[in-house]
């Protein structure tokens, strides 16, 4: 079965139905392989076509203190979901020989709780961490047959090899096949695992919620295995072994700390961009080696980015030098961290981006690379990495730039598959050479779409 995720971010949807004719709430049959995902609010209008969809969809839509109301359309039937409810819902979508699993789980500011006291310690600090309840989410899901398939685990470092040679008495407990079942049953749930381990800590032997972060177990998360996790770090003194590595934990954090400039990246785009944030966190596994993603978290008059990455090491053997490994780091940190700032730009623009990209397969090839469905998706993409060129143009040599945009031009185009990202990349550096700090952000981004709009075929 095919299965398409939907990660809003940071809206709440309830199910309810819209058609006068009887519609089973988890099910939607149609009969010209193709589904319509409207939200009239937003200006977002596109098909699922179900024998092509067989990768993620991941979406961030929004802002919170506004209602939303989402549509699967059929062109008969519609089934709606309204974002001031909580449900966690999937829908089978059907045309009665492919199936999609269309899920839809949804967080709101609740997801996290800043005290004053927590607000006093970290505020406009930036931190590197390896934490220790996600460190045992990513070991557990290392030692499933279905984690060790994933091609997102790093598998070929001496620390794999030692949590292999450490936990193999515990490969068959409880907690490793009930996630090697749930994994097996649906790969997705491999980014809600790790995600959850934020919102725990450990109080002796026992798993506790941080009253920090929480809710964000989506459709899978620790709350299912909790007595499971317990047993199994118990019997296999998990505790002494993350102890034991910490200097090797610490290591990496150096490295991360010493190689990517994160306070120069986020004074950086404050310069330039509206948003503000009091916090931001870096976040990884020694095992992690993709699905980089990034949270956006506000409570109580404060602002804060989890940013989720592969450990610095992962990089450096692919890279021709100190100086491009270097860059590849800043690189992943900064084309998460700057979705913060682009996409809430973009988010008043929608209209706008559908109309600049009415043919998305001349920007992007959604059928070999797979991830983003809409214009808005894509066109964010596009913004992130001439950002970050942006970004590098300003704060290195003209020698050193020339180097990097060359070589992040390739990347977007024979890695990622941005068809268009080098003229893409390059008439926006033209206009950002022109740019003052004092612009509007937003000048920029009508002038890159007004560019756009001439390039359709």
């Amino acid at each position: 079965m095919k299965k398409i995720i939907i990660f809003l971010l940071p809206l709440c949807f309830y199910l309810y139905l819209s058609s006068n004719n009887q519609v089973n709430s988890n099910f939607l049959y149609t009969s010209n392989d193709t589904i319509r995902i409207v939200v009239k609010e937003l200006a977002i209008d596109y098909p699922i076509v179900l024998s092509q969809s067989n990768h993620s969809v991941n979406n961030g839509w929004g802002d919170l203190g506004k209602k939303y109301t989402i549509h699967l359309t059929n062109g008969i039937d519609t089934l709606s979901f309204k974002h001031w409810k909580h449900p966690k819902e999937h829908v089978l979508l059907t045309n009665g020989k492919d199936s999609i699993d269309w899920f839809i789980n949804a967080f709101g500011k609740e997801r996290a709780n800043f005290p004053l006291i927590y607000q006093n310690k970290h505020n406009q600090q930036s931190a590197v961490l390896v934490p220790e309840v996600y460190e045992l989410a990513n070991i557990i899901i290392a030692l499933t047959e279905v984690g060790q398939q994933n091609k997102q685990l790093v598998t070929q470092s001496e620390y794999f090899a030692e949590v292999q040679n450490y936990f193999a008495k515990w490969q068959n407990h409880e907690v490793v096949q009930t996630v090697n079942q749930a994994l097996k049953d649906d790969p997705s749930i491999y980014l809600w695992l790790k995600n959850d381990g934020l919102t725990y800590q450990f109080q002796g032997n026992k798993l506790l919620k941080n009253n920090i972060y929480y809710d964000f177990e989506g459709k899978f998360g620790l709350n299912n295995l909790l007595t499971q996790l317990e047993d199994f770090a118990q019997l296999s003194n998990f505790r002494k072994f993350y102890q034991d590595h910490m200097a090797f934990y610490r290591r990496l954090v150096m490295i991360e700390e010493q190689f990517v400039p994160i306070d120069n990246m986020w004074h950086w785009l404050e310069k330039y961009f509206p948003n503000r944030y009091n916090s931001h966190k870096v976040i990884f596994s020694p095992l992690t080696g993709g699905w980089h993603t990034t949270i956006s978290l506000e409570d109580n008059n404060y602002s804060e980015t989890l940013i989720l990455v592969s450990a610095p090491f992962q990089t450096r053997q692919n890279a021709p030098s100190q100086f491009e490994w270097k860059m590849n780091l800043e690189k992943i940190i900064f084309t998460e961290l700057n979705h913060n700032y682009v996409n809430p730009v973009s988010d008043s623009l929608r209209q706008e981006i559908n109309t600049a990209m009415p043919k998305l397969q001349e920007w992007y090839d959604s059928q070999k690379y797979g991830g983003y469905n809409t214009s808005y998706d894509i066109f964010n993409e596009y913004m992130t990495f001439s950002l970050f060129n942006a970004y590098v143009m300003e704060n290195y040599s003209s020698t050193e730039f020339e180097q990097i945009n060359k070589r992040v031009e390739n990347f977007m185009i024979d890695n990622r598959l941005f068809l268009k990202f080098k003229d893409f990349n390059q008439h926006f550096l033209t206009l950002w050479q022109k740019k003052t700090p004092e612009e509007p952000i937003f000048v920029i981004y009508h002038q890159m779409l007004d560019w756009m709009k001439k390039q359709v075929n």
